[in-house]
This record gives C-alpha cells, structure tokens and sequence, in this order.
C-alpha cells in the first residue's frame, strides 16, 4: 500500500511528530495527515493519477464485479447513480465550491434521463447505489427511480462497488459525497468519458463543468473538506 499510495503509515502521531512532518490530527480517534503546502492543484492531480493508474493496474480484476450483475464483462452497457441524501452537508459543498447542486441532489428520473439521452445509455441498465453511508435505501430520491419505467434500473445495489463505478459506461454522482468525488477523479484519471458529478444545465441535458485539466476537483482552496 505504502508503494502504490506513496504514503508513510505509522502507527501513532509520535511517530509521525518524529518525522518532522507538519501534520494535522483529524478526529476524536487521533488519524492523521500531512500535506504539502508546495504543490498546485496541476502537480496534486498528476501525482494522484499516477496512484490510481497503479492501483487499477493490481491483479484484482473488475471481472468479478460486472459477472456478479449478470452481465458479460466485454459486452457490458451500464450506467451507475450514487444515489444522494438531504444532509446539511449539500449546502455546505455548494458554499465551499460556489456552485449550486439542487439538480444533483434531488436525482429527479428528468435530470438522470436527460443525462441518460445525450449518452445514448437509455436503454441500458442502470445500477443505483443505495445505501452509502447507513443513508436509507428506500429515500424518495431511490424510489423516484426505481418506480419510472423508463429508467432500467436493477434490484443490486452497488454502493460499495467501487469497480462497478469506475469502469461504468455512465456515473452520475452526488456532488457532496467523497465517494462519488472520488469516482470522479479515478474515471478522470483512466481517460473515462461520461462522469456527470459537477454539472450545469446546457439546453435541454445537462453537462459537467470540471475544466479539461480536472485541476478543479484537485484544488483544496477550491474543494476545502471536499478535497480528498
């Protein structure tokens, strides 16, 4: 982990302290982390693709994951939704970021099947992932789409199926949750199209407005707690 992540693990801020580095403890259990004030959110992103790259790169095949739906890996059509909650949260991301999200958070079936059409995945099964963070699984944002036909939606949900995520044809997000950044930034970086997490409206669809380079989803004056 220490090789692919290019981190130092130690077992105690002590040790940490020890090695001089300028760290910060985050929470009431003591974790701890230290950042380099020295990089840009450009060097921030090359660094960080290159873990990704790496971590994709393991033996642990996506296979398994996309077999287990009932779907043929070589052949598959699929679009994944992280299903967001009302959190106090939502508001909180949308001051730090300076953008608003109602359209994101409230996942009506109009915003998805728009996204949906200006893919051309309407056809195609969508897996919803349900129950992050002990979130209920049956919230109206879940049961709005699994009760409109037009949307294909599947009984499994894939909420801890990060390869599910990463390698979908589709992922539309929920902007104020670290998972669904955290896609985001892995699709980025393996040169994945179609990842809907910061959109705005164009026309009648809707599109994502993080800039050619991502540096914007890597900048931590920009994401603040959302950095990453």
């Amino acid at each position: 982990m220490e090789e692919v992540f290019n981190i130092r693990v130690v077992d105690s801020l002590e040790a940490a302290k020890a090695l001089k580095s300028n760290g910060h403890t985050v929470g009431s259990q003591g974790a701890f982390y230290a950042r380099s004030e020295s990089l840009d959110a450009i060097r921030i992103r090359k660094r960080r693709d290159t873990i990704y790259r790496k971590l994709f790169a393991l033996p642990n095949s996506p296979c398994g994951s996309i077999s287990a739906v009932g779907m043929n890996f070589a052949e598959a059509k699929y679009t994944v939704i992280d299903v967001p909650a009302q959190s106090v949260w939502n508001e909180k991301f949308d001051t730090t970021i300076g953008n608003e999200h109602t359209h994101a958070y409230e996942m009506k079936p109009e915003y998805v099947k728009a996204i949906l059409k200006s893919v051309n995945l309407s056809d195609k099964q969508v897996f919803l992932g349900k129950a992050h963070d002990n979130s209920d699984p049956n919230r109206d944002e879940v049961k709005r789409l699994v009760n409109d036909a037009s949307i294909q939606t599947q009984d499994k949900d894939v909420a801890d199926d990060l390869f599910m995520a990463v390698l979908a044809d589709c992922f539309i997000g929920y902007p104020a949750s670290h998972y669904s950044l955290m896609v985001a930034r892995m699709r980025y970086a393996l040169g994945m199209e179609n990842t809907f997490v910061l959109t705005k409206k164009a026309g009648d669809s809707w599109v994502s407005y993080v800039n050619d380079d991502h540096s914007v989803i890597h900048d931590p004056k920009k994401m603040g707690l959302w950095f990453g």
